[in-house]
């Protein structure tokens, strides 16, 4: 009988690699759009940065 943990194993990584990945892409894209932001001289309101941090 084939224990059922090396395939238990092979899916959890795959999960965290996905995760990982994603998080790499949203961080890719909120530097890119600082930057955006930043290049073009605007600045961000306070009202956004409230919104982030009084949740």
């Amino acid at each position: 009988m084939l224990s059922p943990w090396p395939a238990a194993t092979a899916v959890l990584w795959w999960i965290i690699g996905l995760a990982g990945l994603w998080l790499g892409l949203l961080g890719i894209a909120m530097a890119v759009g600082l930057a955006r932001v930043l290049r073009s001289g605007d600045e961000i309101p306070e009202q956004y940065w409230r919104t982030l941090v009084d949740y």
